[in-house]
This record gives structure tokens, C-alpha cells and sequence, in this order.
């Protein structure tokens, strides 16, 4: 990153801290978080969470912009094709699922991570990987 300074708004740390919060909460209750947790004042989250937020919204938006340089979109129906897997995992309807996503904002973290897929996919594919170790190829 230091190599591509980004500035980060201050409101995707907040919400990116949020989301870190709430990970953690489905990692010690073993279940979904509670409308309490969905609702914490991200200011009480800075000291735990913020310089990973900070770094992870640097690569994301490092990512975003390659993946525009690319054209690199997703489409509604690629959403809805893993809302429906989500939803058979899970034994739940699709439409309801969703709108739960929807209104958690779950739904728009999940159409990150498919652009993310689609973008890394296309750096994979155009990437040579060969095994000269980069010092060998200093000392040529």
C-alpha cells in the first residue's frame, strides 16, 4: 500500500470497523448479531478495529480501481445466483434472505466480494509466474 497512497473516508472506516465488530460477534455468540449490535456507535470500535479498517478499505479501494481500469462489473443476476446458494445452505427462501441482506447491508458487502473474486481472477490470469527468484534476476 505504501507504494499506492489512497486516501480512506472516514465513513468507510467507520463502516468497515462495523462490520469487523459484528464479525467478531458471530465468532463468540456462534450466531447473527442482535439489532444492539447492529446498531454500536463506531466511535466505541476505533481503538480495536480502526488501522485494520483503515488497510482493508485501502485494498478495497485499490481493488475498486482496478477493477474499473478493467471493466470489471457484476451483474444483479450474479447477486441473486449467490443469494440462492446462501439461501439453499441455509434452508431459507431466497427473496426473503435478500431482503434481510438488503436491510443489513450484508447484501452489499456480498457484491463486493464477487467484483473482488472476478477482479483478483483477472490479475491471476495475467500474471507469468515462473520460478526465477527475484534476487537471481538482480544479479543477471
Amino acid at each position: 500500500m505504501a507504494e499506492n497512497p489512497i486516501e480512506v473516508p472516514d465513513a468507510l472506516v467507520r463502516e468497515q470497523m462495523r462490520r469487523l465488530y459484528l464479525q467478531q460477534r458471530r465468532r463468540e455468540t456462534g450466531r447473527e448479531p442482535s439489532e444492539a449490535d447492529y446498531a454500536v456507535d463506531p466511535e466505541t470500535l476505533r481503538e480495536t478495529y480502526e488501522a485494520q479498517a483503515r488497510e482493508m478499505v485501502r485494498g478495497q479501494l485499490l481493488l475498486r480501481r482496478i477493477g474499473e481500469a478493467a471493466g470489471i462489473t457484476v451483474e444483479p443476476a450474479e447477486v441473486d445466483a449467490e443469494v440462492a446458494s446462501l439461501a439453499a445452505r441455509m434452508a431459507q427462501n431466497p427473496e426473503a434472505l435478500k431482503a434481510a441482506m438488503a436491510r443489513n447491508g450484508t447484501l452489499q458487502a456480498l457484491e463486493t466480494r464477487l467484483r473482488e473474486r472476478k477482479i483478483f481472477a483477472t490479475i491471476l490470469a495475467a500474471i507469468d509466474v515462473t520460478d526465477t527468484l527475484v534476487s537471481e534476476e538482480a544479479g543477471a
